[in-house]
Formats: structure tokens, C-alpha cells, sequence
């Protein structure tokens, strides 16, 4: 199982979080850069994968509501594919 680091406390804003995490997930070309979009990708590993997300709470701080639905997207996402796993650290 591959496992894929995220420190929140890179994102301090939505672009730079699409940039970074673009980069740590391979994001496709045609990537839209919003939830919605990110929610796709991640329920679309074949293989498994364990996302370690370090500093949560940076996301909130960072982003607001919007850095809390973030995280929520990962949660789900690892809800309805059972290759993906998150912990948070």
C-alpha cells in the first residue's frame, strides 16, 4: 500500500492547495480544481492507497469552512472506496 503525506500546513489558501496537492496526487490535466473534482479523483484509486494528513487543524486555520470541507472530502471519499485510507496526525 502506497501511503501519500499531505502537510495542511502548506495550504494556506485554495489555489496553493490545488497546486500542492495536484502534485503530491498526481492530478490528471483536465484536473477542475474545486471539491467536487478532487472527490472524483480520489474515489477513482484502483490501488490502495493511506493518506497521512498532518496538521488538520492548518486546513480550518488556513481556509475556514472551506479548508473543514476539505477534509471532509477526504473522509468520504475513503467512506466509499475501500482502497483509500486517511489518518489524520
Amino acid at each position: 500500500m502506497k501511503t501519500t503525506i499531505i502537510d495542511a500546513r502548506r495550504c494556506k489558501t485554495k489555489e496553493q492547495t490545488f497546486a500542492y496537492l495536484g502534485k503530491k496526487l498526481d492530478f490528471p490535466p483536465y484536473f477542475g480544481s474545486n471539491l467536487d473534482a478532487l472527490h472524483d479523483v480520489l474515489t477513482s484509486y484502483h490501488e490502495p492507497i493511506h493518506f497521512q494528513i498532518r496538521y488538520p487543524a492548518s486546513f480550518e486555520t488556513n481556509l475556514g469552512v472551506w479548508g473543514k470541507n476539505l477534509l471532509r472530502v477526504f473522509q468520504n471519499a475513503a467512506d466509499e472506496n475501500q482502497n483509500i485510507s486517511v489518518e489524520l496526525l
